[in-house]
């Protein structure tokens, strides 16, 4: 669960609208609006809240039970209501307007409508949601299976880092009145002096 949590919050950080000013980009096109409305239609953004609402009741669910505390009856509303407040459907189209405008001429972002509104097109937005899930289900499983080599590769990464900064290659200070090694390489032993 906390997957969909830090999922929703990184979709709001991506479509988060740039602040008002002397530096804000210019007004997408109407075309570019048009493509985005196509692209994400207003169902498929409700779907895709309600999708993360659920998600983010079920964790604090999960978190109340386990604290011994039942959740107010409207704790779905509630969260919907934030998330409305930051990601509104307007918003985000406008976003993605904005985003497509600077990627895309008038007559490819037409195409791409045409794609949207077209029965393959439809259908390719109704599986989305269900290809993600899969595919990431199966990241997933698959990072996990190469996690412990994955840490055992950082540790190691770390470990041979060269050290930077200030204090850099200093020894750690001395504990129980013992002097601390000086810098440098370390003596040679046997192994490696016999080769």
């Amino acid at each position: 669960m906390r997957k969909t949590t830090a999922l929703v919050l990184a979709v709001a950080a991506a479509v988060a609208l740039p602040a008002r000013g002397a530096d804000a980009p210019a007004a997408p096109s109407q075309e570019a609006i048009a493509t985005a409305r196509a692209m994400m239609p207003r169902e498929a953004f409700d779907q895709s809240m309600s999708s993360s609402v659920q998600g983010m009741v079920k964790e604090l669910q999960a978190q109340a039970q386990a604290k011994g505390v039942k959740l107010p009856n409207d704790v779905d509303r509630g969260a919907r209501n934030i998330l409305e407040k930051a990601l509104s459907y307007d918003e985000v189209v406008k976003k993605q307007a904005g985003v497509l405008s600077s990627r895309f001429d008038k007559t490819e972002l037409k195409r791409i409508r045409d794609f949207f509104d077209s029965p393959t097109g439809k259908k390719f937005q109704a599986s989305t949601s269900a290809m993600g899930e899969e595919l990431q289900s199966w990241m997933m499983t698959r990072y996990q299976e190469v996690g412990p080599e994955l840490e055992a590769f950082a540790k190691k990464s770390l470990e041979s880092g060269t050290p930077q900064g200030p204090g850099a290659g200093a020894a750690p200070p001395a504990t129980g009145g013992a002097k601390a090694a000086p810098p440098g390489p370390s003596p040679a032993t046997p192994e490696k002096t016999a080769k």
